[in-house]
């Protein structure tokens, strides 16, 4: 600990930044590459253990295979108000470490089980809860290490889950076609374990210029830097927890379609490769439809990005256009008979992912007021997280009830257009405040008045009214409040 005190930071921005910006697209890259690609080891699980698709065996109250896919999904996304705790009391580096070794050690106790219920625990929980922690520590490392260049950082951080998806969905059929299933998942628990020295790089000694715009107003000659960081850092921390922006329709309707979309999103994830198989279509050509996914998904997720910045654009207009496509690509996957309609899905598909990622920041961000953005993302994407922990087993009880996939596909697609319609009550009704609130984020500043004595030239810091923290200027220095450590440290991508 002595050792890290006395050796110099690490500079925001620098070589050291950049190697920790791709050891945490490395780590997130795994990580979500192999829960996302959960489809392809789905069809030899449920030959293993002779499931249904939908059931599992011990009693019918136990359900899927699709239940372990969907779980992991969910949990990395549910734990994450943990997840930021953990990194807060510990640091990112550790609770990176942590992610590293739990996911490590749930897939080798998966690789070792002989019936699918304790897999709900070592591959549910235990992977989903250490994707969890990796995921958020690696993403608090891209936010710590990186300042004028954060946004770009971040959205390369961000392209990990379509990477994800392009490398790991044929990896794992050639290796489950080479070694067997039980064998990938201990390959993939090696991985872990390599990450392991990547994620050793997420030097928490780094030099913290977060607050350098608010510090560029003050006279440097009189200004304490540490103090002045520490006073505004414990502002931050010391907001009272508040769920008043569940007063917003618009920030409502904004989590019910988000919910929506991964309640319908995981479906693929999960059943993707048993359906192609069941159509005649191999393992080995369904699993490179997810290279076609995670392409296009990286193609529309830059494209959703740069559109969404113009100033007539609303995030509501940006995942219609999600809902519609992805509810498109369902109905072609229901009629789908020849590989090269299930490459035309994957393309429709990968797209609106694309967006619909890109949707899940913008909506939960730009529909609260600014200084409500470091509780409601969090907690609204836990909500919708909760989509993605029912969609894969309803989407397996329909086609175990009937017998096919194709009416649970049609299921899916109508969730997805009446999403689509939806968000219709938010122009009728006038619901649509994200411009308004980006507008007052452009305008947020914290005000600080500077006690300079003869002696110590100190600094102390007024506390701002929430009323003025809320009062929009005309003449506004910069979006000081957009380059917050802790608004962006809930930031990922999806």
């Amino acid at each position: 600990m002595a050792g890290c005190c006395t050796r110099s930071p690490h500079k925001q921005d620098g070589w050291w930044a950049w190697l920790v910006c791709l050891c945490a697209v490395i780590s997130v890259t795994v990580t979500i590459g192999i829960s996302n690609c959960f489809a392809v080891p789905l069809p030899v699980l449920l030959l293993k253990f002779k499931e249904t698709k939908q059931r599992l065996g011990l009693t019918d109250m136990f359900t899927i295979s699709g239940w372990l896919g969907s779980m992991a999904t969910s949990v990395t996304f549910l734990a994450t108000p943990l997840a930021g705790f953990f990194s807060k009391r510990f640091g990112f580096r550790a609770t990176s470490l942590v992610g590293c070794i739990t996911c490590s050690g749930g897939l080798v106790m998966t690789s070792f089980l002989n019936s699918v219920p304790p897999m709900y625990f070592s591959y549910g929980v235990l992977y989903g809860l250490g994707s969890c922690f990796l995921h958020t520590g690696s993403v608090f490392a891209v936010t710590a290490y990186f300042n004028k260049q954060r946004p770009f950082a971040t959205g390369i951080l961000s392209s990990a889950h379509s990477i994800g998806f392009i490398a790991f969905g044929p990896l794992m059929q050639v290796i489950i076609d080479v070694v067997g299933w039980r064998n990938m998942y201990r390959i993939m628990a090696a991985l872990f374990a390599l990450l392991i020295v990547l994620v050793v790089t997420f030097d928490p000694n780094v030099k913290s210029e977060t607050l350098s715009e608010s510090e560029e107003l003050m006279s440097e000659q009189d200004l304490n830097e540490d103090r002045m960081k520490k006073k505004v850092k414990e502002k931050i921390q010391k907001q009272k927890f508040t769920l008043v922006f569940f007063k917003d329709p618009g920030f409502i309707i904004a989590v019910i379609c988000l919910t929506i979309g991964t309640f319908g999103t995981v479906v693929c994830f999960v059943h993707l490769i048993k359906y192609s198989e069941e159509v005649g279509i191999s393992a080995d050509k369904a699993a490179k439809l997810f290279m076609i996914i995670g392409s296009c998904s990286l193609v529309a997720s830059i494209a959703a990005g740069k559109i969404a910045e113009m100033k007539r654009v609303s995030p509501f207009h940006v995942s219609q256009f999600a809902y519609l496509v992805l509810g498109a690509s369902l109905l072609l996957l229901s009629q789908a008979n020849e590989y090269l309609y299930f490459a035309i899905f994957a393309v429709l598909f990968g797209l609106g992912y694309g967006v619909f990622s890109v949707c899940v920041y913008l909506l939960l961000m730009d529909t609260v007021k600014p200084i409500h953005r470091i509780y409601a993302f969090p907690i609204g994407e836990s909500v919708t997280a909760c989509g993605a922990l029912v969609g894969s087993p309803f989407a397996g009880f329909i086609a175990d009830w009937t017998g096919s996939y194709v009416p649970a596909f049609y299921t899916f697609a109508s969730f997805f257009i009446f999403a689509f319609l939806l968000v219709f009550v938010v122009y009728a009704c006038n619901l649509d405040k994200t411009k308004e609130y980006r507008q007052a984020l452009q305008d947020l500043k914290i005000e600080e008045r500077l006690e300079i004595t003869s002696d110590k030239k100190a600094v102390s810091m007024e506390t701002v009214s929430e009323t003025e923290l809320h009062k929009p200027t005309t003449k506004s220095n910069n979006n000081m409040e957009k380059n917050k450590l802790f608004i962006f440290q809930y930031c990922s991508a999806i």
